[in-house]
């Protein structure tokens, strides 16, 4: 499981209670408008939860980018807009 935005709120609770999911934020040298990257790291993974925010709207971005790069697969996307 990646978990991006891991380190603060609930992107940090899910973190903590999935043991061996992997964390994306900017302070381990993850940003999600990197989407090639983060799409990439995704391919040896079944559930992204995309919950950081960026500029923009590179959250929506990376979210696009990941149902295209995956959308004939089994993977769960789950796209979290928590500061709504």
């Amino acid at each position: 499981m990646i978990i991006t935005g891991h380190t603060a709120r609930i992107g940090k609770y899910l973190y903590e209670k999935f043991p061996g999911s992997v964390g994306m934020s900017r302070s381990n040298g993850w940003n999600i408008g990197d989407t090639d990257k983060i799409v990439a790291a995704a391919a040896d993974h079944e559930v992204i939860i995309n919950n950081a925010h960026g500029q923009g709207f590179q959250q929506t971005q990376l979210l696009l980018a990941l149902f295209d790069a995956y959308r004939d697969t089994d993977k769960i996307i789950i796209n979290m807009g928590t500061d709504a």
